[in-house]
């Protein structure tokens, strides 16, 4: 069933690469396109989301390898296989976010020498350079430090609500269930009782790491540097 499938894909007039579902093939990680196979792969990201100038590097030299990004969604990001090319990236932070830039967000990004190429994890946007020598994405100092100030006030609010809430969930399912913690203790399970708990501060500390990043950038801008 499976060469039969492939051989359908990579003959079929009908193949359109809007078919995802249809033109992915996990096993072996291709895309058919009009015949052409195209590699991916995922890798994790060697930084944090708010890092933005080690994300940027790390970028360049996956693309002088040959690897560029395409989904930038969750830890892990997509490369698509390509020729080797030297290539700057920008994280760029809108004003206000969307999943996909303006047609005037656009030509301004191309004016500067920059083409988008995909959303970065629901913050900014992944920005490429057309030309050799791209003016910064973001000319005005001030329009960049806004943008900036926005992001860490509502990823602080979400991080602040996250840590009040989720202690009262835990405390409020501990009181529930406090009549059986005897025989939990007895029948050694309150090990898996912890595990939520204690996951929850991994990521609590981790998320509070990514927030002084955001915070140490912010700080920088005001001061500018």
């Amino acid at each position: 069933r499976a060469p039969f499938l492939k051989t359908f894909l990579q003959c079929s007039r009908l193949v359109d690469i809007r078919f995802s579902p249809l033109l992915y093939w996990k096993k072996e990680h291709f895309s058919v396109k009009g015949g052409k196979r195209m590699k991916y792969k995922r890798k994790l990201a060697p930084a944090t989301t708010f890092d933005f100038a080690a994300m940027e590097t790390w970028l360049s030299d996956m693309a002088e390898d040959g690897w560029i990004p395409v989904d930038f969604r969750g830890e892990k990001v997509k490369f698509q296989q390509a020729e080797p090319q030297k290539r700057s990236y920008r994280i760029a932070i809108p004003r206000y976010f969307d999943t996909q830039p303006t047609a005037k967000q656009l030509e301004e990004y191309h004016q500067l020498g920059w083409e988008f190429i995909c959303t970065y994890r629901c913050k900014g946007y992944l920005l490429a350079n057309l030309t050799e020598h791209p003016e910064e994405p973001y000319i005005d100092p001030e329009v960049q430090k806004k943008n900036i100030d926005s992001l860490y006030r509502e990823e602080r609010y979400l991080y602040l609500v996250g840590v009040i809430l989720f202690p009262l969930l835990f405390i409020g399912m501990g009181l529930l269930g406090w009549r059986d913690l005897g025989q939990h203790i007895i029948d050694h399970a309150w090990f898996s009782d912890l595990l939520m708990p204690i996951l929850f501060f991994c990521l609590a500390v981790y998320y509070f790491y990514e927030l002084r990043l955001l915070k140490k950038l912010k700080t920088e801008l005001e001061q500018g540097n």
